[in-house]
């Protein structure tokens, strides 16, 4: 829970140019409690929801990140292949490769989506054919240190 200097709970809105800007100075913890604080005035905000996790990771809370990248994907499965990945990093074996999957399928679907007459496509075609490829390498990865490759 967030709190303003007085400790009494803030009922502000954050803004989340200002999370970012603690994100981007690695100052994580500020950007939790300003996340968690956003979080409560927007408990459905999967954009919210999905920074947070990535902030609980870069603090070294995985529990917490993977109760949060779950509540996210129960919103909206089908947004941010981002989560997927990270979830597969924290999760083992089996459900890794099920995370993983899905994070490919997604990555893919992407592609499908872009508009070529768009000023950017090279440079987005670019990104997720470079977050796709890492993708991969984490299922190769996984069934080279792994038993997976027995089934």
């Amino acid at each position: 829970m967030s709190y303003n200097q007085n400790n009494n709970i803030s009922n502000t809105d954050p803004d989340m140019n200002t999370i970012t800007n603690f994100i981007d100075s690695l100052n994580y913890e500020q950007a939790k409690n300003l996340l968690i604080q956003k979080m409560q005035i927007h408990p459905n905000d999967v954009d919210v929801l999905d920074t947070l996790s990535e902030v609980l990771i870069s603090l070294d809370e995985p529990k917490e990140a993977i109760k949060i990248l779950k509540k996210s994907i129960e919103l909206e499965p089908e947004k941010n292949p981002e989560k997927y990945m990270s979830l597969g990093q924290l999760s083992n074996y089996k459900n890794s490769l099920l995370y993983y999957k899905k994070g490919v399928e997604l990555y893919c679907k992407e592609i499908n989506s872009l508009n070529q007459n768009d000023a950017e496509y090279f440079n987005n075609l670019k990104k997720i054919k470079m977050n796709l490829a890492s993708a991969y390498a984490s299922i190769a990865e996984l069934y080279m240190n792994t038993d997976l490759w027995y089934f």
